[in-house]
């Protein structure tokens, strides 16, 4: 269930890249264009009834970047229906800011569920915090900071 959601969300990530990449009017950028629309439509359409399941299960990231995506989404049907004339460019600037960011909520929920983000992701404790706290307790001999944290002393 979840794989459809993940590729098409790849699928319209790719799209969207090119598009607004390489505007042209080309047959390409044009079957790109509806690609995209299709994609979109289904993804909408299949997502709405997993809506409200998915904010209850899934974690805290990605329940943003679902909520995120589901108003970008909403934001693109519109602009289906009343097009995207040039007076209506911050419509579609808000529906690709609202998209970028759900798409990275959601890639970021799925790289920390699958332990890319380090063995203490989302602990609260990251790896510069850590290595400041021992910034602070250098022996003098070091002159109170170490060049990298490699050079640390280990501490028991």
């Amino acid at each position: 269930m979840e794989r459809w959601r993940l590729r098409s969300l790849l699928a319209l990530s790719a799209s969207a890249v090119y598009l607004y990449g390489f505007p042209s009017a080309t047959i390409t950028f044009g079957i790109l264009v509806l690609f995209h629309v299709a994609v979109g439509i289904l993804l909408t359409v299949l997502l709405l009834p997993v809506l409200f399941r998915l904010l209850q299960v899934d974690a805290p990231l990605a329940r943003v970047g679902w909520i995120f995506l589901a108003l970008g989404a909403v934001l693109g049907i519109a602009l289906i229906f009343i097009g995207t004339l040039n007076r209506l460019k911050p419509w579609l600037y808000a529906h690709i800011a609202l998209c970028v960011i759900g798409a990275l909520f959601v890639a970021t929920a799925w790289l920390a569920s699958r332990g890319f983000m380090g063995s203490n992701a989302g602990s609260g404790s990251s790896d510069l915090q850590v290595w400041c706290s021992r910034q602070q307790r250098l022996p003098p001999e070091h002159g109170g900071r170490a060049k990298s944290p490699g050079e640390m002393p280990i501490e028991s």
